[in-house]
């Protein structure tokens, strides 16, 4: 816990960060902190633990189909990110209108799934992620409206999705383990799920 404020205090020492207002609250925020941290670590992620693995669990939601990426860094003035979404919006309308999503993807996606015809692969979505809540809503064929990320902007296309069958702890992949015990300990420590 020392260690931890004493990187906060260099931190705010820092041209780019400012000071907090007072050292006490920073020194009762972090206490509080911790002491929920161990709280989680000693009894609630256990206990969690051992109720997931005693319990079907549904599996998350996946979907498969296409992507298109256009890349904004979160530093680059309006005007690139204005331009960059217009592309996306170009690119919507070429989709909407029944060209190949291959073709368009292969023109003008700048994601690494270019040469690939735009293959988003097998996807577990996490309702804690906001790309995926617009996946989960976004029915099978149907092109997405253009959607803002922290690095640009995406669109996508669904060919499948799945998922929602109930299977034991143990027999659960890891990717989805992941996503269900985020849900769960946010549950937990929300007071929902003791």
């Amino acid at each position: 816990m020392a260690r931890l404020k004493t990187i906060l205090r260099k931190a705010q020492a820092g041209p780019w960060f400012r000071p907090w207002p007072n050292t006490d609250t920073l020194d009762e925020r972090l206490t509080a902190r911790w002491q929920e941290f161990q709280a989680a670590r000693q009894h609630t992620i256990p206990q969690l633990l051992t109720r997931l693995a005693a319990q079907p669990l549904s599996q998350p939601l996946w979907v498969e189909g296409q992507t298109l990426f256009r890349f904004a860094h979160p530093l680059d003035p309006p005007a690139v990110w204005q331009e960059q979404r217009a592309v996306a919006a170009q690119a919507r309308q070429r989709l909407t209108a029944g060209e190949a999503f291959a073709t368009v993807a292969a023109e003008m996606s700048q994601g690494g799934t270019r040469a690939l015809g735009g293959t988003l692969g097998h996807r577990l979505l996490d309702p804690a992620e906001a790309e995926d809540r617009l996946l989960a809503g976004l029915p099978v064929g149907a092109v997405s409206p253009v959607s803002r990320a922290a690095d640009g902007f995406r669109l996508y296309r669904l060919a499948t999705r799945g998922g929602g069958e109930e299977k034991a702890w143990h027999a659960t992949p890891w990717p989805a383990r992941r996503i269900l015990f985020r849900r769960e300990l946010a549950r937990a420590l929300n007071g929902g799920g003791q």
